[in-house]
This record gives C-alpha cells, sequence and structure tokens, in this order.
C-alpha cells in the first residue's frame, strides 16, 4: 500500500495534488492481520447474510454481488475522506489500508478462542456480540443483549428485557461462584459498550478479576485513545485480541449492513418498534466526509440500497414492507426531520427509500 507523497516534506499534511480515488476492491480475507498499521486502516464486516436471509431465501452468490457493490463504494468514501481530512485537497493519492472478512468468519475465529479459554479455565464468560458461540449452551456463559445507541446503552432489536433487567440478571449470574470474568465482544472501538459494563461488575463485585477478549481492538494513538488504551488507563483490565488496528477515529470497523436500509445506529423506540440511523443521508452523517460529498456518496448508496429491495421483492414474490424490518429506518438529523416521513408499517420499503433519494435531491 502508498502512502500520500508530499510536496512540501516538512510539512505535517500526507500531501500532493491530483488525487485519484482508487476502483479498487477491499482485500476479502479468510483471516485478519495481527496487526493493522497507519496510514488509514479499516475493516469491512461483509454481514449481509445474516440480514437478509431473515427476509427473503436469497443464494449466497447473489449475497457476495451486493457485498461486493457496498465494499467498493465504502471504500471510495474512507478513501475520498482521506483526502478531505488529512491532505487539504494537495493529495497525489490516498489508499486505505483496507480489509474485508466474512461476518461468520470473523465470529468463528473469535469463538474458538473463547472455546479454548471455556476447555481450560473455569471462569465466566459473558458474550456481547450474538453471534459468538451462537450455538453453544453453558451455565458459564451469559449473553448480554445490549448495543451502544444515541443515548446510551441500548437493547438490541428483537430483545424485548430492558438494560437495566439485562444487568440484574447478570449480577444473579454473578454470584454462582464465579471467581473470574471474561467479557467477549467482536470490536473494541473507544470503549463505549464495555466501560459502563467493566463500572458496573466493578461497583457490585469489587474482588471479581476481569479479563476481555475481542475480534479486533483499536488504538488510536498518543493524541487520542481508542478502546484498548482507554480500559487499561481507566480500569487496569488487560484486553485480548486477535487483531489490532493502529488509526486515527475516522477509521475503523465498518459492518455493510450499517449503510443500508436494515441497520445503524439504534435510536428511540417509537410505537414499540426499535428505530435505526442507517449511516448514510439523509439518515444519519456518515462519519467524517464533507456535506457536498456525503449528498454525492448517499445518493449512490440509495441506489444501491433501492436495488437490493427491487431483488427481494422479485425473490419475495410480493413488496417488502416497512413492518417486515427488524427496526424502523428514520434520521436523527433535525433538517430532514421536516420533509422525511416517519413510515407507516404498511408502506412498501422500496417506496420510502424513493422518497428519501427525492429528500436529498432538494
Amino acid at each position: 500500500m502508498k502512502r500520500p507523497v508530499c510536496k512540501n516534506e516538512g510539512s505535517n499534511n500526507f500531501c500532493h495534488s491530483s488525487f485519484q480515488l482508487k476502483q479498487i476492491q477491499p482485500l476479502v480475507v479468510e483471516k485478519l492481520p495481527m496487526v493493522i498499521k497507519e496510514p488509514y486502516p479499516y475493516i469491512i464486516l461483509r454481514d449481509l447474510k445474516q440480514e437478509i436471509t431473515r427476509l427473503a431465501p436469497v443464494s449466497l452468490d447473489k449475497i457476495h454481488e451486493f457485498e461486493n457493490i457496498f465494499s467498493l463504494l465504502i471504500k471510495k468514501s474512507v478513501d475520498k475522506g482521506i483526502e478531505e481530512q488529512y491532505c487539504n485537497g494537495e493529495c497525489e493519492f490516498a489508499d486505505s489500508n483496507f480489509f474485508a472478512i466474512d461476518q461468520d468468519q470473523f465470529r468463528e475465529q473469535i469463538s474458538k478462542k473463547v472455546m479454548s479459554h471455556l476447555q481450560t479455565t473455569t471462569d465466566g464468560i459473558i458474550i456481547l456480540e450474538r453471534g459468538i458461540l451462537d450455538t453453544y449452551d453453558s451455565a458459564r456463559i451469559f449473553r448480554l443483549n445490549v448495543s451502544r445507541g444515541v443515548q446510551g446503552l441500548e437493547t438490541r432489536p428483537g430483545f424485548s428485557d430492558s438494560v437495566k433487567k439485562q444487568m440484574s440478571k447478570l449480577k444473579s449470574w454473578v454470584k454462582n461462584d464465579h471467581t473470574k470474568l471474561i467479557l467477549v465482544d467482536d470490536v473494541l472501538g473507544l470503549g463505549g459498550t464495555l466501560l459502563p459494563i467493566i463500572y458496573e461488575l466493578r461497583t457490585v463485585f469489587p474482588k471479581i478479576p476481569l479479563e476481555v477478549i475481542v475480534g479486533v481492538a483499536i488504538e488510536l494513538g498518543p493524541e487520542k485513545r481508542g478502546g484498548l488504551r482507554s480500559i487499561k488507563e481507566k480500569t487496569g483490565i488487560d484486553v485480548y485480541f486477535l487483531t489490532q488496528m493502529h488509526g486515527t477515529i475516522s477509521m475503523g470497523v465498518k459492518a455493510i449492513s450499517d449503510s443500508t436500509f436494515l441497520r445503524g445506529k439504534i435510536g428511540n423506540s417509537a410505537k414499540e418498534r426499535t428505530i435505526r440511523y442507517p449511516h448514510i443521508l439523509p439518515f444519519s452523517n456518515p462519519p467524517k466526509r464533507s456535506s457536498q460529498n456525503n449528498i454525492s456518496l448517499s445518493r449512490k448508496f440509495l441506489d444501491v440500497n433501492r436495488k437490493l429491495v427491487q431483488y427481494l421483492d422479485v425473490v419475495r414474490q410480493k413488496p417488502l414492507m416497512i413492518k417486515d424490518l427488524p427496526a424502523i429506518p428514520y434520521t436523527n438529523i433535525e433538517k430532514y426531520k421536516v420533509d422525511l416521513l416517519f413510515p407507516a408499517l404498511d408502506m412498501p420499503v422500496v417506496d420510502y427509500l424513493n422518497h428519501a433519494a427525492r429528500i436529498l435531491k432538494k
């Protein structure tokens, strides 16, 4: 991988003119490297199979076809973001240190690590990612179905117990003679999910040792703390990982489904249905890109989303409706709330995406 070349070697910017976006697919791997270094590391989790097969019996080849299209769009948007953030428009080239991995393979690798721990210790295992050891049942495993939402920890869509109720059950489970606890998650970004859980456990069970196992741990460098350093400095807890990423706040790990109508950041509930803010306009701001390019790129993402829904409609032999989705896609951006309808449950998803696309053309 090449990195930008500077006209002025004394400059702190990665710079030169005539930046060109690369038409290169992210490198799809079966296993991530142990370390992914700067400049500009990024990982895509190819996770559409789990989301799409809930809605229609779509072939794996077709799912991979859509994953390839989304992956290329995400890579373009990240490389464009590099140009705007770090080069001040003066880049000769900028190419992210980019990897893509099938989410099932990624989770299986974490599961093997956790299974090894189960077989060689008597520790209690708290799993925060639903796909890890999802077919394995043990009294030593507690599954915490929470995600980081707009206002802190939220119950993961599809689960009824509140965060408070889950934490109460967790505390009761810990009392069953667990002398050490291992928290397991797929990605450790800034620590926004793990830290409040650690603080709660430390308050109630101050003498029980804790450790963390994750698939990917992000460290942002000396100026900004990533989750890896934050957890160690704030709690003293050791974090064990399969892959460590060195990067910046704008680089990280992204699930493809977050750029679709199916997922995104968890919002508040409405009429007993969870709201999601997909990571494209007009639903939410994609991270670290200028507003002009947000709109241009979001239109492309919306177009692929519409093609995906149209394909699902054909396979299902009936329109995909808002009520069929695991959560309702809506916006957390005030200026778009004026024009973007909150969709009725009996509204076809393709109609809602067409409506969203029209909003961006205004």
